[in-house]
């Protein structure tokens, strides 16, 4: 039953009580011929009640000063009832309790009740205000929200319509959020926002305004700007202060941050339109690697229709199989010989041709539709892998790479094992690639699945190792076979000491808890030369491939499964 009429029940009764006692009383009165004033006494006997039964209403309320006189003013009346009775007491304990019931607590009533409503206008108001804040600004930096900013921005477009003066509209955005929030747990991410709202701060000018959308997402408004120098070095003095690593609960966090830039009037005459162009210029940031600014034109728009048309292409896509592979060797450094392969997409847009897919992997994993052309990927190379058994040739292991959606969706294992099943295929020969920041979102649900994988005898493979936040320890943990160092340390060798000596702890820690290394990118012989001499066991990298249809693959394996030496020569 409700709560609420629960309570409301019990006050009738209560209530009902009283007022039975009342008329009890009276017939009592009236039987034994007591000597009082019987209508005096029902009267003060009902206006007791009546108190009474305010004073249980007041407690709803919470005031405890008004509820405390309403309960002593209730206790007047009461020995007013008494009263009525005239019971044999002592003249001086008859006035002495005349003083205290009618004087001191009808006093203290009076004054318990008005103060009372004092500070029930005075909570009103600190309430008023408490919801004022929460409707206008956000609750963990204490910036203006997107509501507030809105109503701000409309003004101050008002105001630079009647000059010649521009606004700056500045979309910041943190690169990289999510995975450090899914590392190191929301709290960290909090503070990690808290902080990068104070560095915003401190970088505009006392007039301009910085306000959180939400997310990670900043807004700055730069007020009576006169050129576009002047947004320009505030972007860059933004981009340069996150450039100072954050310290969190003792830990250093680096983190960049991408910013779209429009300007009243040139890209929108209002609030709606300039907040979409702004947006519009953040993301063209983060597409041209991030930890930049972009100032919106009108090429954008037309990226943001192709964009729109990819999106809606992707479902298509998989249903008139206009997806295909390519396939990238992997070479042992020793032997020269291909080991394995990297199964990569590609996808035959019937509008704008081939697209790689940096123009919509990214689109797919917004949409969600990432998972079924995963999918689809493992059903290709299943299929590839039938044929080449089919056909007598002996397979090599393929590598297929799965996002972080489909990994941790909870019938992962069960998709995957359908697909398996329906091919029949020898899964020794498949090797997923996840990467480390996929594994450490929910450690425990990884190891979990990567357990359920390796019975299936599906190789794991470490992907991007080194650019995330992970901890080394979970290679231990982990069952992972091989781990593969990023292009980002291989374009280091020679250039940088820093990257060689990551390149050779990595590959002396993986050696050490037997786990196989493959550097990607690997593209000069003198990265080459740095891997074999650290004992590198394979490379991938245009060096000695691109990625390259089957056909082409096919004629390589079969030229000499024996002997093949690569292409180059030492």
């Amino acid at each position: 039953m409700n709560e609420k009429v629960v309570e409301t029940s019990t006050k009738i009764k209560i209530i009902s009580l009283l007022f039975i006692l009342l008329f009890l009383s009276y017939f009592i009165i009236a039987k034994n011929n007591l000597d009082i004033d019987k209508s005096e006494f029902i009267i003060e006997g009902i206006v007791f009640i009546l108190a009474f039964n305010t004073f249980i209403i007041s407690l709803d309320f919470k005031i405890k000063f008004i509820s405390l006189g309403i309960g002593l003013m209730a206790f007047s009346f009461l020995n007013d009832v008494i009263d009525e009775i005239n019971l044999a007491l002592p003249n001086w304990l008859v006035g002495l309790q005349d003083v205290i019931f009618e004087e001191v607590f009808q006093g203290l009533a009076i004054i318990m009740i008005t103060y009372g409503f004092y500070k029930a206008i005075e909570e009103k108001e600190s309430f008023v205000k408490e919801m004022k804040d929460l409707a206008f600004n956000d609750y963990l930096t204490s910036l203006p929200n997107r509501r507030s900013i809105k109503e701000k921005l409309s003004l101050f477009i008002k105001e630079a319509s009647n000059s010649s003066k521009k606004l700056g509209i500045l979309f910041v955005d943190l690169d990289e959020f999510k995975i450090i929030n899914d590392t190191f747990g929301h709290n960290i991410g909090d503070d990690l926002l808290k902080k990068a709202s104070i560095r915003l701060r401190n970088v505009i000018r006392t007039k301009d305004i910085v306000a959180r959308l939400g997310g990670d997402e900043f807004v700055i408004v730069l007020h009576d700007v006169i050129e576009y120098g002047e947004v320009e070095c505030i972007a860059n003095r933004i981009i340069e202060k996150f450039k100072e690593a954050f310290i969190l609960n003792g830990i250093h966090i680096h983190t960049s941050c991408s910013i779209g830039i429009s300007v009243f009037p040139e890209n929108g005459g209002d609030l709606d339109t300039l907040f979409k162009n702004a947006d519009i210029a953040m993301y063209k940031a983060k597409e041209n690697g991030k930890n930049n600014f972009e100032i919106y034109d009108e090429s954008m728009n037309d990226l943001s229709i192709r964009k729109l048309q990819i999106a809606e292409g992707l479902r298509i896509a998989l249903e008139k199989e206009e997806f295909y592979l390519t396939y990238q060797p992997k070479v042992d450094i020793l032997t020269k010989r291909i080991t394995g392969l990297e199964a990569l997409l590609r996808w035959n847009h019937p509008t704008f041709g081939l697209l790689y897919p940096n123009e919509f992997i990214q689109i797919a994993e917004e949409t969600g539709i990432i998972k079924e052309i995963d999918l689809h990927v493992l059903g290709l190379v299943c299929k590839q892998l039938k044929n080449w058994i089919n056909s007598g040739l002996e397979p090599v292991n393929i590598a297929i790479n799965i996002s972080a959606q489909l990994f941790n969706e909870k019938t992962f294992i069960e998709r995957v094992e359908s697909i398996l099943e329906n091919n029949e295929i020898d899964t020794s020969f498949i090797s997923m690639e996840i990467t480390e920041t996929t594994a450490m979102e929910n450690k425990d649900y990884a190891l979990r699945i990567l357990n359920q994988l390796k019975k299936h005898n599906i190789q794991i493979h470490l992907d991007d190792f080194g650019t995330g936040y992970s901890s080394l320890c979970y290679l231990k943990t982990f069952p992972v076979d091989v781990l593969k160092i990023d292009k980002l340390f291989i374009d280091g060798i020679v250039k940088d000491k820093k990257d060689e000596s990551i390149i050779t702890s990595l590959i002396n820690m993986a050696k050490s808890l037997g786990i196989k290394v493959v550097s990607e990118g690997v593209e000069t012989i003198q990265q080459l030369k740095f891997l074999e001499e650290n004992k590198c066991d394979e490379y991938q990298g245009f060096l000695f491939s691109k990625p390259v249809p089957i056909e082409e693959i096919e004629a390589r394996l079969k030229y000499s499964r024996e002997n093949i030496k690569t292409i180059m020569s030492f």
